[in-house]
């Protein structure tokens, strides 16, 4: 990034034309290293956090099995239940049936 005309004016007229050169080129210098920096970082950071393909398509799987897993179970009880209402029909039925002879 480099420093305004006017900055490097200044400082010539302060330090001179050589010292002032110098001193506009390490600044330049270190705004650049400490961008650079931040902009690594900043990657990195999101790079981490970046959730890849695969890891994602793996966690849509175990949630699949997991729901899979919950729907057997609740079928598994809906099931049962059915079954057990048809057997108290049944009985009531038959005594319905017996109460009517």
């Amino acid at each position: 990034m480099p420093i305004p005309v006017e900055v490097y004016e200044a400082l010539e007229d302060v330090l001179g034309k050589e010292p002032a050169r110098k001193l506009v080129h390490g600044l330049e210098a270190a705004v650049s290293a400490a961008v650079t920096t931040q902009v690594t970082a900043l990657r990195d950071e999101l790079l981490d956090k970046l959730v890849t393909k695969e890891v994602f398509l793996a966690h849509m799987q175990a949630l699949r099995a997991e729901f899979e897993s919950r729907l057997e179970a609740l079928w598994a009880r809906v099931q049962e239940q059915i079954q057990a209402l048809r057997t108290e029909l049944r009985a009531e039925f038959q005594n319905q049936i017996q109460g009517l002879r």
